[in-house]
């Protein structure tokens, strides 16, 4: 009856010793799953946290778009407003350039005419120096005749004086 008793215990034994490795491998399952469940868990709030940062991407993103699209409206608004003006002032530029032709025109025109006045001014000088020249030649040539006649006379008059 021991060997039975013996049997059972070695039994025993080995069904405790099953027991207890079963029951280590289901706390290691137990770890892992719980490991695996943190992991997830991990796994998941990352996964959130990537969810979130994206909406918050996406929102800056579309922000982004948005204030690049006003500013591209912007920009095209004043490069229309300074093409305007650029025309405006290319017209009022080419109106300038033409009145300046036209003003030196007339400043040539002037000029010209103001060297023909000073032209004939000169030779109007000239004829009236000549013609002063030649009256006072005629002036001296006469007063010296006169001055002749006058000496005439007092010769003519002291020769009567003598004979009478």
């Amino acid at each position: 009856m021991l060997t039975i008793v013996e049997e059972e215990i070695i039994a025993c034994n080995k069904l405790l010793d099953e027991v207890i490795n079963q029951r280590n491998k289901t706390e290691k399952a137990n770890k892992d799953f719980r490991d695996i469940q943190a992991e997830v868990e991990n796994k998941r709030q990352f996964s959130r946290e990537l969810l979130k940062k994206e909406q918050i991407i996406s929102r800056q993103k579309q922000s982004l778009e948005e204030r690049t699209q006003r500013l591209r409206e912007k920009h095209k608004q004043r490069m229309a407003e300074a093409e305007k003006k650029y025309t405006a002032l290319q017209a009022e530029y080419e109106q300038i350039l033409e009145e300046r032709k036209e003003i030196e025109k007339k400043a040539a025109d002037e000029k010209t005419i103001y060297n023909e006045t000073l032209t004939k001014c000169a030779d109007l000088v000239q004829a009236w120096n000549k013609e002063k020249s030649e009256i006072e030649s005629e002036y001296k040539a006469m007063k010296d005749r006169i001055e002749g006649y006058h000496q005439e006379i007092r010769l003519t008059l002291e020769v009567q004086k003598i004979h009478l």
